[in-house]
C-alpha cells in the first residue's frame, strides 16, 4: 500500500528546497524537483552544482560521484508530470497554497510537507488519502542541519511515519517524531529564543551584531538576527501566527503585552 521510498522529487526551490535536494542527490536518490518560477529555478540549478563542486573540492567527494548525483536530478515541467514514492512540498507558508498543491500530487505515494508549524491535519483536509499525508520539517541549512521532525497528522498511517523516519535516517539525520500541534517541537521551543531576543533590541539594550555575538559566545551556531535573516522572516512570523492563534486569551494579553513588537500578530 505504501511503497518503499527509493524515488523522491520536492516541490519547490528555494533555500529549504535547495537543502533537500542536495541531502538526497548525496544520499543517493534520484530527484524530480518542480519550481514554477524560471529565475528561481535556474539559480537554485546553480547552487546545487555549486554545492558538488564544493565536495569535489574539499576532497569530500569524488568528482565521477558529484557529477552522478547531479545526473539523478531532473526538472519536472508541472506537478502532473511528477511521479514519485515521496513528494516533499517545500513552498510558501500559506495554508491555501500548500492545500491546492496537495490536491495536485493526489496520486503519488506518500506526501510530506516542510511546514514550519502549519497544521498537517489542515492540510491533508485538501486530499483524498489522508493517510499518505505527513509533515516533514527539516531545519536550515537542510543539507547540514541533522534534526528533522516527522509529524503524524491525526489520519498519517503508522507506516508512512516509520518509512519517513528510515528514509530520514538514510539521508544521515536524526527524525524525530511528533504529533501534529502548532509549531511542532522546536518552532515552540524557539518562540522565546526569537521574542526575548528582539525585546531586547526594541528596548536598545543591544544591537544586531551584539546580540548575535552574545548568543554565539554561549554556544549557539547563529545568533537570532542571523538566523531569522536565513529563514526568512516571513516564515518566522507566520510560525509565531500559527501559536499565538492557538493561545488562550489571557495568554495572548501577557504576550502583546510583554512584547509590543508583536502587537500586529493575527487574532
Amino acid at each position: 500500500m505504501y511503497p518503499a521510498i527509493r524515488t523522491v522529487a520536492v516541490v519547490g526551490a528555494g533555500t529549504m528546497g535547495q537543502g533537500i535536494v542536495m541531502s538526497c542527490l548525496a544520499s543517493g536518490y534520484p530527484v524530480q524537483w518542480f519550481e514554477m518560477d524560471p529565475t528561481t529555478q535556474a539559480a537554485a540549478g546553480v547552487a546545487v552544482k555549486q554545492y558538488f563542486d564544493v565536495l569535489v573540492g574539499k576532497g569530500k567527494m569524488q568528482r565521477a560521484q558529484a557529477d552522478d548525483a547531479l545526473a539523478r536530478l531532473t526538472w519536472a515541467p508541472s506537478l502532473a508530470t511528477i511521479q514519485a514514492d515521496l513528494t516533499i512540498e517545500a513552498i510558501v507558508e500559506k495554508l491555501e497554497v500548500k492545500q491546492r498543491v496537495f490536491q495536485q500530487l493526489e496520486g503519488n505515494g506518500i506526501m510530506a510537507s516542510n511546514t514550519s508549524s502549519l497544521s498537517v491535519d489542515a492540510i491533508a483536509q485538501a486530499v483524498k488519502h489522508k493517510d499518505r499525508v505527513a509533515g516533514l520539517h527539516f531545519f536550515n541549512p537542510a543539507h547540514i542541519m541533522k534534526l528533522v521532525e516527522v509529524v503524524a497528522g491525526t489520519h498519517t498511517a503508522p507506516p508512512v511515519v516509520e518509512a519517513l523516519r528510515a528514509f530520514v535516517g538514510s539521508l544521515g539525520k536524526t527524525a524525530v517524531t511528533t504529533k501534529d500541534s502548532p509549531g511542532f517541537i522546536v518552532n515552540r521551543v524557539a518562540r522565546h529564543f526569537y521574542t526575548e531576543s528582539f525585546y531586547q533590541l526594541e528596548q536598545r539594550a543591544v544591537d544586531e551584531r551584539g546580540l548575535d555575538a552574545l548568543m554565539r559566545s554561549t554556544g549557539f551556531k547563529m545568533g537570532p538576527c542571523e538566523l531569522s535573516d536565513l529563514i526568512g522572516h516571513d516564515v518566522n512570523y507566520a510560525v509565531t501566527t500559527s501559536l499565538f492563534c492557538c493561545w488562550p486569551p489571557a495568554a495572548k494579553i501577557w504576550w502583546t503585552t510583554r512584547y509590543p513588537l508583536w502587537r500586529f500578530l493575527k487574532r
